[in-house]
């Protein structure tokens, strides 16, 4: 039988194992990319990672957001309403050519939001044509992150569909 001690014992050594384990690793770190300053400071403090390898690339969902105010900007500039969003870039891996044909089935009005992955021109092209004269189906182009009209499309649709093969 384990006595309190050896549990104990155990759970400390745990620990300590995995906080040397982790020191360790990050000793090998060419680059440690962290959301916020917390972590960048943390990175730096706790685990020894010098500041010029620590990245910060924010990936936290903007403010613009969570402002739940009616916003019907969107449904107005583009006249459609009752849609299917997505958004990203255009790509083969993102798989918008199946969501494309599924919605041209069933008449689903759908909306794409963002530009053509480099190198994947034939792609686009193949689903430029695909939705060449389909009314239910809208393909916007350039719409920066965070700006009102893709917050306002986020707040209207009525799914939002990520249909990719593989997310990073």
């Amino acid at each position: 039988m384990t006595t309190l001690y050896e549990k104990l014992k155990f759970h400390i050594s745990s620990y300590i194992r995995k906080a040397r384990f982790l020191l360790e690793m990050a000793e090998m770190v060419d680059i440690l990319i962290v959301v916020n300053e917390i972590e960048y400071n943390n990175a730096n403090k706790y685990f020894k990672v010098p500041k010029n390898k620590i990245h910060v690339i924010p990936n936290i969902i903007h403010e613009t957001y969570y402002n739940h105010s009616i916003d019907l900007t969107f449904v107005e500039k583009y006249h459609i309403k009752d849609y299917v969003l997505t958004t990203g870039n255009v790509c083969e891996r993102k798989n918008q050519i199946n969501l494309v044909s599924a919605c041209i089935k069933r008449s689903i009005n759908l909306v794409i939001i963002g530009d053509i992955l480099q190198g994947e021109e034939a792609y686009g092209g193949k689903l430029d044509k695909i939705i060449e004269g389909e009314k239910t189906i809208k393909w916007i182009k350039g719409l920066p992150a965070n700006s009102p009209l893709l917050v306002s499309a986020y707040k209207n649709c009525r799914l939002f569909a990520l249909p990719s093969r593989q997310e990073t």
